[in-house]
């Protein structure tokens, strides 16, 4: 049996929730045979990911001075980065 192991401090697990929901919310907008669902959920996750992790971990840290809120042991601005790679990825797969 597959398992998969999520870790996460602080407020982390929406780096990868946020993304998600914005996929689906993008899926019920755009018909199904769009191409722009996974650019446009994966940019603005990157958006909101990005701005809401800098923002809590500049505020937030912990005994040293390492950002509390993390996803992976990463922190989660971070994954902002990601986000738009997976967005460019899937437009260049794209014709």
């Amino acid at each position: 049996i597959p398992c998969m192991f999520i870790a996460w401090r602080g407020r982390g697990y929406l780096a990868m929730l946020i993304p998600v929901a914005l996929f689906f919310l993008c899926g019920a907008i755009f018909s199904k045979d769009s191409k722009w669902i996974i650019p446009l959920s994966m940019l603005a996750s990157a958006g909101i990911v990005g701005f809401l992790g800098y923002r809590w971990n500049l505020e937030d840290r912990d005994e040293n001075d390492k950002p509390i809120h993390r996803l992976y042991y990463l922190p989660m601005h971070w994954f902002a980065v990601v986000y738009v790679a997976i967005a460019v990825i899937s437009l260049m797969g794209e014709k």
